[in-house]
C-alpha cells in the first residue's frame, strides 16, 4: 500500500523547476502532485487582480488609520493590523492558498509610512517657518525685535569690539496719519530694502 517515486535531487542534474513554492527537484514536484491528487487538497493560486484588491484593501485601511488617528494610537492599531494579516496569510497557506505576501505588505507598509512621513515633514517645515518668522521679521527682513535684542546681549556679554548704529525716522507719526497701511507697509518695505542693500550683518 505505499508509493515510492526514486529520482534525482541534485542540481547538478539540472532537474530543478520554478513552482509557486520555490524550485524544487523534479521528483519532489511529481511526489507533491501524487501527495495532492491522493488527499484532495490543490494548492489555489489567486490571480493578479485579486492579488492587487487585497493589496489595495489593506492599504486603503492602513492609510484611514493613519490619517484619521493620532501617530500613537494609529502605530499600535497598524501593528494589530498586520499582526493579524500575518496569521490570515498563514491560515491561507495552510489551507494551500497562495498569495503574493510581499505585495501584500508591502501595500499596507507604504501606506503606514507615506502619510506619516508626510506628517513629520510637514511638523519639520512648519516649525522651520515659525523659527524664521520668530527671527526674522516678514515685513523689512531685518531681525525681529526680540531675537535683536537677544543678540545684542550676547554682543554686550562677549565683551568684544562693535559698533551699533541706529537710524531715526523724522515725523514718523506724521507720516503713519497721512499715508493708509498698504502704502506704510509699502514705505517701510521700500526703507528697509534701501537699507539691506547697503548694509552688511
Amino acid at each position: 500500500d505505499k508509493l515510492v517515486l526514486v529520482g534525482a535531487t541534485d542540481p547538478l542534474m539540472h532537474d530543478e523547476y520554478l513552482t509557486p513554492m520555490g524550485v524544487a527537484p523534479g521528483v519532489t514536484i511529481i511526489a507533491n502532485s501524487l501527495t495532492m491528487l491522493l488527499s484532495g487538497r490543490f494548492l489555489t493560486i489567486l490571480s493578479l487582480p485579486e492579488n492587487v484588491l487585497i493589496s489595495l484593501f489593506i492599504g486603503l485601511v492602513i492609510l484611514i488609520i493613519a490619517t484619521r488617528f493620532r501617530f500613537l494610537h494609529g502605530t499600535l492599531m497598524v501593528f494589530l493590523l498586520l499582526g493579524l494579516l500575518w496569521f490570515f496569510l498563514l491560515y491561507a497557506r495552510a489551507k494551500d492558498v497562495q498569495l503574493a505576501y510581499l505585495m501584500i505588505f508591502y501595500s499596507g507598509v507604504s501606506a503606514y509610512a507615506v502619510p506619516n512621513l508626510y506628517k513629520y515633514l510637514s511638523f519639520l517645515y512648519l516649525s522651520n517657518r515659525l523659527k524664521t518668522l520668530a527671527v526674522v521679521d516678514p515685513l523689512t527682513g531685518f531681525y525681529s525685535v526680540r531675537f535683536f535684542l537677544l543678540l545684542m546681549d550676547e554682543k554686550l556679554k562677549s565683551r568684544k569690539d562693535f559698533v551699533f548704529v541706529a537710524l531715526r525716522l523724522e515725523n514718523y507719526a506724521k507720516i503713519t496719519l497721512e499715508l493708509n497701511f498698504e502704502e506704510l507697509q509699502l514705505l517701510i518695505k521700500h526703507i528697509s530694502g534701501h537699507l539691506k542693500a547697503r548694509v552688511h550683518d
